[in-house]
């Protein structure tokens, strides 16, 4: 079953231009890394979007294409060597390519939640300051880049609230009173018993209903993502309507969570 948000803007979805952004000057701080580097020789004028960091992956180059899909995302960063791009450019890069040659395989072979498990666990493929809103980014970009039948969407905090919000447009409160640990605003956060399935759930989910409106998956997680709310107030916005939404959920049903 189609989410009527998603019905009532097949219009708007299939139109959707790709967003392009500016590189932030604060990674010019590390271009002393050659990857870093690299990345402000590839994209032109400074600006990065999907379609850069997926070229990037297309050539085979996996180190480059993790970082820009790092810096793509907005990773975090102060060049003190504490913040999580500076954790990440110390990892030893042979580690890390096995790492996600290692995703890229289990991907290819549709196994989303061996992966998720795997960039998990200690000693696998967890890496320090690298959590699942910012891994995902990666899975996303080797499924488009690769061309894999399933397409893995990013799971961050704003797609984690508009799948909460999904759950409730179809109904499905009870799955969403089962799986939802605590919401405070937009800040979702799951029972770690289901985290796993609710991401291999929202890759389906996501998979299927991009297939029903005939739109990639990435033009419909991009437009599900919505806009800053400090650019974008109205309510047309789907941040502040999948906000809405779950709190009005809560708040009319007593539910406490």
């Amino acid at each position: 079953m189609l989410p009527s948000f998603i019905k009532e803007n097949e219009c708007p979805i299939y139109v959707k231009q790709e967003m392009v952004f500016d590189i932030p000057r604060k990674y010019e701080k590390y271009t002393h890394y050659d990857v870093v580097r690299d990345i402000f020789s590839i994209c032109c004028d400074n600006k990065i979007s999907r379609s850069i960091v997926t070229e990037i992956f297309k050539s085979k180059c996996m180190y480059t294409g993790f970082f820009a899909s790092m810096i793509w995302g907005g990773v975090s960063s102060c060049g003190d060597k504490q913040d999580n791009l500076s954790k990440m450019l110390e990892y030893p890069k042979d580690q890390l390519i096995a790492i996600i040659e290692h995703v890229n395989i289990l991907l290819s072979e549709g196994k989303v939640q061996d992966a998720f498990i795997f960039m998990e666990t200690k000693g696998q493929g967890k890496i320090d300051g690298l959590g699942e809103s910012y891994f995902t980014k990666l899975f996303f970009f080797l499924c488009k880049a690769n061309d894999y039948p399933k397409v893995t969407p990013i799971f961050d905090k704003w797609t984690k609230l508009a799948y909460c919000a999904f759950l409730l447009d179809l109904g499905e409160n009870d799955e969403f009173q089962r799986v939802v640990q605590s919401i405070n605003g937009p800040e979702v956060k799951f029972k770690a018993s289901y985290r796993v399935k609710v991401y291999d759930d929202f890759v389906c989910k996501m998979n299927l209903w991009a297939n029903e409106i005939s739109v990639s998956v990435s033009s419909l997680e991009e437009f599900i993502f919505g806009v800053d709310k400090r650019i974008d107030r109205t309510w047309s916005n789907p941040r502040r309507i999948f906000e809405k939404k779950v709190n009005t959920y809560l708040l009319q049903h007593r539910v406490c969570i």
